[in-house]
């Protein structure tokens, strides 16, 4: 039986920053490794509002977009 993620209110998030950096870029902008940027691209709900405002702010996002994306 193949696996199927289940969608949560976060998927926004990991796709909206996918869409302006890749993995290795979003470790250099928050400081982490680029298996660490995969593994909370793929669990967003695991980046910090600094972290989340870091890239904003170095990949730019526009702050509405992001404000978007985590609106549940």
């Amino acid at each position: 039986m193949p696996y199927i993620k289940k969608k949560t209110e976060f998927d926004k998030v990991s796709k909206l920053i996918r869409g302006y950096a890749t993995p290795p870029k979003i470790a250099e902008m928050i400081g982490c490794s680029a298996p660490t940027a995969r593994k909370k691209l793929n669990n967003p709900q695991e980046f910090t509002l600094g972290e989340i405002r870091t890239i904003c702010l170095r990949a730019h996002i526009p702050v509405e977009d992001m404000r978007g994306a985590m609106t549940i």
